[in-house]
């Protein structure tokens, strides 16, 4: 049995996005139980915005990669999936799994400008509280940057209390990747849609 779409292409190319098969989150990714994260995953999961490291794990441990942070950004905002690439960075081929995502995301004015997005690189605190103030304000919030900056950090200290200190200097994992798909969900219910 097929647990795990990393490219989050092959699900919905199956029928299979909108329905999970039933599957408990503990058996789709068994490294998340007792985790510090473990409820936002499964509040993730529940929503489909979370398909694992590909690996059938969830891995939350590892550095959350910005390529990662968008996808997850697009499905949480339900912004829809551009085929055409047309964001200005010249290190997303236009046919990589994320390229809508992030042609999403900048074309919504999520991402900054620039010639590099660096997909690869793990995801900053700085990095987040910046992409998530942007969200914020696409959202309607009236102190955007306020709410990302203390989700960010209260995320972060969360990490660093479970002892996740080994990523490198203000690097986030993929398991507070997931508690602030999480805190961004619960800011997008309690907003009215932007319009």
């Amino acid at each position: 049995i097929l647990l795990s779409d990393y490219y989050g292409y092959l699900f919905p190319t199956l029928g299979l996005a909108e329905d999970w098969g039933g599957y408990d989150i503990a058996s789709i990714f068994p490294d998340v139980d007792g985790k510090w994260y473990e409820e936002e995953v499964r509040i993730l999961f529940d929503a489909h915005a979370v398909a694992g490291s590909g690996t059938g794990a969830f891995d939350g441990e590892s550095p959350a990669l910005r390529c990662a942070f968008s996808v997850l950004l697009m499905r949480l905002l339900e912004l829809p999936e551009l085929e055409d690439y047309a964001a200005p960075y010249t290190d997303v081929r236009h046919t990589i799994w994320y390229a809508h995502a992030v042609t999403a995301l900048w074309e919504a004015g999520l991402l900054p400008d620039g010639e590099l997005f660096r997909p690869d690189d793990p995801l900053t605190t700085a990095e987040a509280t910046d992409i998530l103030a942007r969200t914020g304000a696409y959202l309607g919030l009236e102190e955007p940057e306020a709410w990302a900056r203390s989700a960010v950090e209260e995320t972060y200290a969360r990490q660093q209390e479970a002892g996740a200190s080994t990523l490198g200097e203000r690097v986030l994992s993929r398991g507070a990747m997931a508690v602030l798909g999480v805190e961004l969900l619960e800011l997008k219910d309690s907003l009215p849609s932007p319009s």
